[in-house]
């Protein structure tokens, strides 16, 4: 039977209607329902979350987080290093015991091997269009914040003239006056130290080979190791130190502080390594729901702000007038890509790290 053109038009139509209600039921069904988390999120125990941050970073960020969300309780779990977060997670998980909602540290390498065991809990942030791509992925892995890694200075010491720019400018005005800085900078030891190998093999990656061994050369030997960013700040303070290099941005003073009047800081003109500091909610949590209450804030723009107040480094475009540091100031001005170094993991990061350090401890000698 030929159907006539009018039934013919109006079955097309309610065809594409139902299509459209379809892919909007489909839509709204991947969405989350912020009024039942928070409801739900009442219910639940405190919000586990294991990291690094101090104290002192966490009552500002809480301060804020409780103003909108009173009835939720984050509990923060401090751990020594990034890679003791991860590892108090595994542990705890597979072993059933009372672990994070969510984990907030530095190491791609651990989040990869997370997402693929799928121990992350997949949400998207009410905000997630505003975030840049490099600060999320599809399975629910945010970005807290930029760790950027500077080079620190004693403005009162070193004369203005040797104020270094870079690591490049660093190493010519060292070779040029070896007495101003010989055996006063400071820095991490990426011998020992995880989170420092992965600065410095960034910088490789960054510089390629011979560059980046070139400037080590006259570098390492001069570089004395701490364990804290704290230790070496006092120390440029008092003038025992003249320089720290490659020390994290987020535990430097912030500009405020009356310390800044003696310390300069430079983002290295020729290549200032960025970590990135993610964040998920973890299966093996109980507070689902305050958890992803947790992480959606912390990736909204008054999350964003209280990030920066806290003194670490947020980077959503929208808050950079409302923060002390963002990471725009770090391509601020920059012409080029060689600005920025952010630090990606591959395989290679593994393989090559016994002789990466066996060559730096050469070059470096005992300390």
């Amino acid at each position: 039977m030929e159907i006539v053109p009018q039934v013919k038009k109006a079955i097309q139509h309610t065809v594409v209607t139902c299509a459209a209600a379809l892919m909007l039921c489909a839509g709204a069904s991947a969405e989350e329902d912020w009024a039942a988390i928070e409801k739900a999120a009442g219910s639940e125990g405190p919000v586990l979350a294991y990291t690094t941050l101090s104290p002192e970073n966490w009552e500002v960020i809480l301060d804020a987080f409780n103003e909108k969300y009173p009835n939720v309780k984050v509990q923060p779990g401090r751990t020594g290093s990034h890679a003791e977060t991860f590892e108090k997670y595994r542990a705890e998980s597979a072993s059933g015991t009372k672990t994070a909602d969510v984990v907030l540290a530095v190491g791609p390498d651990q989040w990869d091997e997370f997402e693929k065991n799928g121990q992350i809990v997949p949400f998207e942030a009410q905000n997630i269009a505003d975030l840049p791509e490099f600060t999320r992925t599809k399975t629910g892995r945010y970005t807290l914040s930029t760790d950027n890694q500077v080079i620190v200075y004693n403005k009162l010491v070193v004369p203005e003239d040797l104020w270094p720019k870079g690591t490049a400018d660093l190493v010519a005005k060292l070779k040029a006056q070896p007495d101003i800085f010989k055996d006063k900078i400071a820095s991490y030891n990426p011998q020992v130290s995880p989170f420092s190998y992965s600065v410095y093999w960034t910088l490789k990656e960054h510089f390629g080979e011979d560059k980046f061994w070139k400037n080590e050369a006259v570098l390492a030997p001069e570089l004395r190791f701490e364990q804290t960013t704290g230790a070496a700040i006092n120390k440029l303070l008092t003038g025992e130190y003249v320089v720290g290099y490659m020390l994290p941005e987020a535990l430097l003073p912030l500009p405020d502080d009356a310390t800044r009047e003696v310390l300069g800081i430079v983002y290295p003109e020729d290549g200032t390594p960025v970590l990135l500091r993610e964040m998920a909610v973890m299966k093996g949590g109980s507070s689902p729901n305050g958890g992803k209450l947790l992480v959606n804030f912390l990736t909204s723009p008054e999350g964003q702000v209280a990030v920066g107040k806290a003194g670490l480094t947020p980077y959503l475009p929208s808050v950079v007038d409302e923060v002390p540091r963002h990471y725009s100031n770090v391509v601020a001005g920059a012409e080029n890509a060689d600005r920025v170094a952010v630090y990606k993991w591959t395989p290679k990061v593994e393989e090559e790290m016994e002789s990466f350090r066996a060559k730096f401890a050469e070059l470096a000698g005992a300390k």
